[in-house]
């Protein structure tokens, strides 16, 4: 629920079908959140939502994002092959 409505609120009106996209957007934001706030103009849109600008999130979802496998296997299909034959 935590990761559900950060989500909601970074992509508003997103569909079922995409949330897992997002959820993987989100995740390579928090990965890679360190190199993108010192090289991104501090004006950046990106810098500008809620993983950056509200106190603990980043922190938060650090602690929740792993390069370490959570169960999805690799199917060597780009998931926007999988996500544009379901719409």
């Amino acid at each position: 629920a935590f990761v559900s409505s950060y989500i909601s609120e970074m992509f508003p009106g997103i569909t079922t079908k995409l949330y897992l996209v997002a959820e993987h957007a989100v995740a390579s934001v928090v990965y890679h959140s360190e190199f993108l706030m010192k090289t991104l103009p501090k004006q950046h849109d990106l810098l500008a939502t809620c993983l950056f600008t509200q106190q603990g999130i980043l922190q938060r979802m650090k602690k929740m994002v792993t390069i370490e496998g959570d169960g999805r296997r690799c199917t060597r299909i780009p998931a926007h092959v999988t996500i544009l034959r379901g719409m």
